[in-house]
């Protein structure tokens, strides 16, 4: 069973600006961002409409529980405004926290109302843990049991990073709130001690074993996941990482193969008996008739799924203009039986292809030169800069420069005409 993905923008606050990430989050696989205030709060419409440039969604969103109660309606709005679904207050002041269960159930109530208002609007909400609500309270019982125990109307983001800073278990939590979770917090901490980035680390890369707890996540009525990191040094890094955790755990889809090789590289779609322009052709390689290019070049046979044209990375590798073959073994099959390609040996081929293509451009070069100076039509200038121009092409072992054992056959040459 595999989830929507978002990412909770609090992790990228300290890398503005934020519209500029989202469409890298879009290009990792992330399906939607969950927000926190002030990040929607001076212009909700424009955010939305850079989620929708994006390709983004909004599927909760975090907000003050002082805002859930006295400005009802505008949290309200800016919810629909953003098209979210949730709305998720998170926290309470420690000023404001009191040791006593009346004091959590006062939490609780204030939330059952704020979802009795929002339900009217098919909102629903939810409340997040942080550590707090796991620290037992002088007569033994848990915040986090008065505050949910109010109303089932109110559901919970359970953030499973927190519940093991507060000394709780997520699994036994999972279970326990299994009917009111709505969404999954996959925030992942370092060993107890630990400094670095305030002892948080990518999902997978801490110490919650969350093999474990996927089948206990499935069995919840979750409706997505969500990536944190409270103070990550690179925010790239901690959104791949997490996500490919993810997949790996089977909680997110996995991208296809021609989603996630580069533009460039993705073989084209033909759009043949109803075909979807988005799924890659599994009838094999396509041939495109030949025709002449400029210096007498020929195109080439298509790739599986169809043509490519070469274009910034085939010019980069210095290969010809025009349709390029790669060779029927480097493609694959992906888990749906279409075909796709074997990116490193793909990389190979056009590295390969590259060096016989340049060497055999030297060896023309070479033979002109030499044809020159046998027929005495450069001075003694050019035949010197002639040879320095040979040695360098013809030490293909990236041995000392000079060395006479690795004077090759095209310096040979350039010295019996020096002779």
């Amino acid at each position: 069973m595999t989830y929507p993905v978002a990412y909770q923008l609090y992790s990228s606050r300290n890398f503005p600006p934020l519209e500029a990430q989202l469409p890298e989050l879009k290009a990792m696989g992330y399906d939607a961002i969950e927000p926190w205030l002030p990040a929607y709060e001076a212009d909700p419409a424009a955010f939305r409409r850079a989620l929708d440039d994006a390709g983004l969604g909004c599927l909760g969103f975090h907000m003050p529980l002082n805002g859930l109660v006295e400005e009802t309606q505008r949290f309200i709005d800016i919810a629909l405004t953003l098209g979210a679904s949730v709305m998720i207050p998170p926290w309470v002041a420690p000023e404001k926290r009191e040791p006593t269960p009346d004091y959590w159930r006062s939490v609780g109530e204030r939330l059952a109302r704020g979802a009795e208002a929002a339900a009217r609007h098919g909102l629903t909400v939810a409340w997040h843990n942080h550590d707090f609500e796991y620290r037992p309270l002088p007569d033994g019982s848990r915040p986090i049991d008065h505050v949910l125990g109010v109303d089932d109307s109110v559901k919970f983001e359970i953030d499973c990073g927190w519940i093991v800073r507060g000394g709780a278990d997520p699994a036994e939590e999972l279970r326990r709130y299994a009917d009111r979770i709505i969404a999954i917090q996959l925030k992942d901490t370092a060993p107890l001690g630990t400094t670095e980035e305030d002892g948080w680390t990518a999902t997978g890369d801490g110490i919650i074993d969350w093999a474990a707890l996927v089948p206990l996540m499935q069995a919840t009525h979750a409706t997505h996941i969500v990536a944190e990191h409270d103070n990550p040094a690179d925010w790239r890094r901690f959104a791949s990482r997490s996500i490919d955790h993810m997949r790996a755990l089977g909680l997110a889809a996995r991208r296809p193969p021609h989603e996630i090789l580069p533009r460039n590289l993705r073989p084209r779609h033909r759009r043949k008996h109803g075909r979807p322009p988005d799924r890659p052709s599994d009838r094999g390689a396509e041939l495109v008739a030949r025709r002449s290019l400029p210096g007498g070049q020929r195109r080439r046979p298509a790739l599986p799924g169809g043509p490519r044209r070469a274009g910034a990375l085939g010019d980069r590798h210095g290969l010809r203009q025009g349709l390029q073959q790669r060779p029927r073994h480097l493609a694959r099959r992906d888990h749906a039986g279409h075909l796709g390609w074997d990116e490193d040996g793909a990389e190979r081929h056009l590295h390969a292809s590259h060096r016989r293509r340049r060497a055999a451009a030297g060896d023309r070069e070479d033979s002109v030169l030499l044809a020159r100076l046998v027929a005495g039509r450069a001075d003694a200038g050019h035949v010197r800069a002639a040879g320095r121009e040979l040695w360098h092409r013809h030490d293909p072992r990236g041995r000392r420069r000079g060395d006479p054992a690795d004077r090759c056959a095209g310096t040979r040459r350039w010295a019996r005409l020096q002779s």
